[in-house]
């Protein structure tokens, strides 16, 4: 299998505004802490590999700086750019449908996905495959994605991730690594999304699965103290699937206690599952790709337009 990683630049400019203006998204059924993950099944593969090319973009227009805030000490006037990361927003799961009437669709400051990275299995390969290929998406030159076909919170975190499972962990300056690693090394990352439960709630019960997401988090927390943390809701999948212990009724549930912990741990939790589904709770046919749990263009769409209507609930929270 190939890397899917991404550090893309599209026409949209990397500000340093919007921070200002806020100030005022398979494996062994033991717990996260276990040391290996042996006859590990995977089940979501996506076909084409897309491989990207690191590009940069640090340097902040002239124009941008004009009015900036200014602090003065002693006689002396110093301009200074005021960051400050709003606490994570953290929305409700309702295990009924949404609309996507009701998002904020025309709210489009997407600097708040600069300097952040998205990591997860085949479902976040095929979103960097979107935005790399969608110059209205959410991604700016500073966006990075990390994700890799069949990967899983429960072997991101195996003490055999980079040996067994090499095949199935990202590849970061052509090097197979721990995501935390990767991430580490990454230039200014301020925001890390997550997205993983597919390929964890096949052999793992939704507890399980969220005890993998919990030692995944530390784990990159640890090595990136100062980055904020946003949880993606796991995807629904098509009404008849069953494979494993993967199920819609697991993902409604994996989701409600990952709402939760994103709750006590401080952790941002952003519901796009809701905005994919039917009223049985499964992934509309429209939205899929394979008749099974990949997802198709139309349904990254409303990816694009979940997540920004995100950072505008956040932004208003923040200013309240």
């Amino acid at each position: 299998m190939v890397i899917y990683m991404k550090l893309y630049g599209n026409k949209k400019i990397h500000r340093v505004l919007l921070p200002i203006s806020m100030l005022a998204f398979v494996f062994t059924s033991s717990s996260v802490y276990a040391q290996n993950a042996d006859n590990i099944t995977t089940i979501l593969t996506e076909p084409t590999p897309y491989i990207i090319s690191d590009v940069n973009s640090n340097s902040i227009p002239a124009d941008l700086t004009n009015d900036l805030p200014t602090i003065t000490t002693n006689d002396t006037t110093e301009e200074t750019t005021i960051i400050s990361t709003p606490t994570p927003l953290v929305q409700s799961i309702t295990n009924s449908a949404a609309s996507t009437s009701s998002l904020y669709e025309t709210y489009n400051n997407d600097d708040f996905f600069a300097n952040s990275v998205f990591i997860g299995d085949s479902i976040t390969v095929g979103f960097s495959a979107y935005c790399n290929n969608h110059s209205d998406s959410m991604a700016t030159d500073t966006t990075h994605f990390l994700a890799k076909e069949s990967c899983s919170a429960k072997v991101a975190t195996s003490s055999t991730a980079l040996t067994k499972h090499a095949d199935i962990m990202p590849v970061y300056n052509d090097k197979v690594t721990y995501f935390e690693n990767a991430i580490a090394q990454m230039p200014d990352i301020e925001k890390v999304f997550i997205c993983f439960g597919m390929n964890d709630l096949v052999m793992s019960t939704p507890e399980q699965y969220i005890d993998s997401m919990d030692s995944l988090i530390e784990n990159i927390l640890s090595k990136s103290p100062d980055v904020s943390i946003y949880c993606i809701s796991v995807p629904c999948v098509i009404d008849s699937v069953q494979s494993g212990l993967l199920c819609n009724d697991s993902i409604s549930e994996a989701n409600q206690l990952l709402q939760a912990e994103c709750s006590d741990k401080g952790w941002g939790f952003i519901n796009l599952s809701e905005y994919l589904m039917n009223s049985s709770c499964s992934i509309c046919p429209e939205y899929s790709s394979d008749g099974f749990i990949h997802e198709n263009n139309s349904a990254y769409e409303i990816w694009v337009k979940v997540l920004r209507n995100y950072a505008y609930e956040l932004s208003v929270n923040s200013q309240s």
